[in-house]
């Protein structure tokens, strides 16, 4: 299906008031259709390589800065992102999102700082447990080229 720009913001504006209107009116087929268009068109495993590169270039995790973390910290941040979905994402669907972002305890598990702690949405912190996951597969893997 090809959607002109104007028909992509018409289906933007209609599922964001009825997310925060009635969110029990979407269907998934709804939300999956949604997190294509934002998504534009990239699959899981795009998205995926984009929020790694994103940690990389706009938040400035580089390789260097990833290697300081020697005890599992982007492991453990991954892992908190999944539990939080999985405890919290029923609320993203029957709530909202700001419901969500706000609704959950704070991860006892966090390894850094509380301003970090920044769920967005299910799909979203899934996609950024990923590219933690991967972040800390390429330390492992540097670790074990350079003894």
């Amino acid at each position: 299906m090809i959607l002109s720009e104007e028909e992509l913001n018409l289906f933007r504006q209609w599922f964001n008031a009825v997310q925060d209107l009635s969110p029990e009116y979407l269907t998934d087929a709804d939300r999956a259709l949604f997190a294509r268009i934002e998504s534009g068109g990239r699959g899981a495993i795009d998205e995926i390589a984009v929020e790694r590169r994103r940690q990389i270039e706009a938040e400035g995790w580089s390789t260097e800065h990833d290697d300081q973390h020697t005890t599992r910290e982007m492991a453990e941040a991954a892992a908190c992102y999944t539990t939080y979905y999985a405890d919290m994402g029923y609320v993203f669907h029957t709530y909202g999102q700001e419901r969500y972002q706000s609704g959950g305890a704070f991860p006892g598990a966090w390894p850094w700082d509380k301003s970090w702690w920044k769920p967005k949405s299910p799909r979203r912190d899934l996609i950024r447990a990923a590219a933690l996951i991967a972040a800390e597969i390429e330390r492992l893997d540097r670790m074990t080229q350079n003894p």
